[in-house]
């Protein structure tokens, strides 16, 4: 993960797959929002990292996991999966 361009602010979690190049708010692979109403665009750019010598292999697909921790209007704090696969 490069970074996340938006109303974000890092919660400095460094982790093996947070990249060295940084894009907006990098150095993480957490990021904290003050507030999210149907109108916030977060942007997270990844630095792909795979030498020549070694393509992927054909047909195999790829997944990316955001966990959304958000506390709903009746005070109770959610967790939400989305995924992605391509």
């Amino acid at each position: 993960v490069s970074g996340a361009i938006g109303p974000v602010t890092s919660l400095h979690k460094a982790a093996p797959n947070v990249s060295e190049i940084e894009v907006g708010k990098g150095g993480t692979n957490a990021w904290g929002l003050g507030g999210v109403d149907p109108n916030t665009t977060v942007a997270i750019y990844f630095d792909v990292s795979n030498p020549g010598t070694t393509p992927l292999p054909e047909g195999k697909r790829r997944f990316i996991q955001f966990l959304t921790k958000y506390q709903h209007a009746n005070g109770r704090t959610r967790l939400r999966a989305t995924t992605l696969c391509g």
